[in-house]
């Protein structure tokens, strides 16, 4: 694990041809606390006061307030953006597709998620917690598979939040979580633009 953090990304060669991707959700990945919905095109992940009458299977997250994007990556580059806007936690990252869905989690690499977390004001990953200057607009998240990288920045400016080195050995899921309501403090949602 490698930490890079408040300076600009500069490899832009990285990004030639990487434009952010249009995500779609798994709605059978989805917590039974969490709602999901379209509008234009635009996608939204928020925490809801009620849980949902979700179908009962074998890939939904049971205990982390999680939803996967639709399809997995075995190889590649890919980026994506997730809007964070007026929001006082989240998370995001990737999951291994073997991760453990219906029990317990740590939530770390050893059990297969390379996520960081924003907790009011706060930024943390699985070994750092450091305390930003700004909130983020949006999150941009790159991943190179074979390279084993998986960078997180602020999109408005791709200033560097965190960066994870490792080997990927299995096919790996975006993840996003909008966090706890909070008494409708952290109520606004996550969004993925088409």
């Amino acid at each position: 694990i490698a930490r890079d953090s408040g300076t600009t990304f500069l490899n832009w060669g990285l990004f030639q041809g990487h434009f952010p991707e249009n995500i779609n959700l798994d709605m059978d990945t989805t917590h039974p606390s969490l709602n999901v919905m379209t509008f234009s095109g635009v996608k939204s992940v928020s925490c809801g006061a009620l849980r949902q009458k979700y179908s009962k299977n074998a890939k939904r997250f049971m205990k982390c307030l999680y939803v996967l994007g639709l399809t997995g990556f075995t190889s590649g580059r890919h980026y994506w953006e997730v809007e964070v806007k007026n929001k006082t936690e989240w998370f995001l990252g990737v999951i291994n597709e073997s991760a453990n869905r219906n029990g317990d989690l740590t939530q770390t690499p050893e059990d297969g998620v390379w996520q960081i977390k924003f907790s009011s004001g706060t930024l943390i990953s699985v070994d750092h917690e450091e305390e930003l200057a700004f909130s983020p607009y949006r999150v941009g998240i790159f991943l190179d598979y074979e390279d084993g990288l998986i960078s997180f920045y602020s999109a408005d400016d791709m200033t560097s939040l965190f960066q994870y080195y490792t080997v990927f050995t299995e096919k790996l899921y975006p993840l996003f979580c909008p966090g706890n309501n909070n008494s409708g403090k952290n109520s606004e949602p996550l969004r993925l633009h088409p």
